[in-house]
């Protein structure tokens, strides 16, 4: 499984965490709310898991792209150099 899929999988347990959290175990309980310090922290705390995921996922999608232009860029090099030799390769021969 890739990092990027991984990513999205820690941040939906996060998610479901924090609600669980401040449903079943913060007062008053079987309510949703932000009612005191605790809530908070977990609220500052998943906001950070996803910039750092969005941060991650860009980094990814960065460096995806760059792999492949890489990749474009070292094959139309190796086009040109064989270019290059069949054109040295017909003037010696030519003379």
């Amino acid at each position: 499984m890739s990092l990027k899929g991984q990513l999205r999988f820690i941040d939906r347990g996060l998610l479901l965490a924090v609600v669980c959290l401040d449903y079943f175990f913060t007062a008053p309980l079987f309510t949703l709310g932000m009612n005191d310090l605790q809530s908070y922290v977990a609220m500052i705390l998943l906001t950070t898991s996803l910039i750092i995921t969005v941060s991650v996922q860009g980094a990814q999608a960065g460096e995806e792209a760059l792999s492949s232009v890489s990749y474009k860029v070292i094959k139309a090099e190796e086009q040109e150099r064989h270019r290059m030799a069949q054109n040295f390769t017909k003037t010696l021969v030519n003379g």
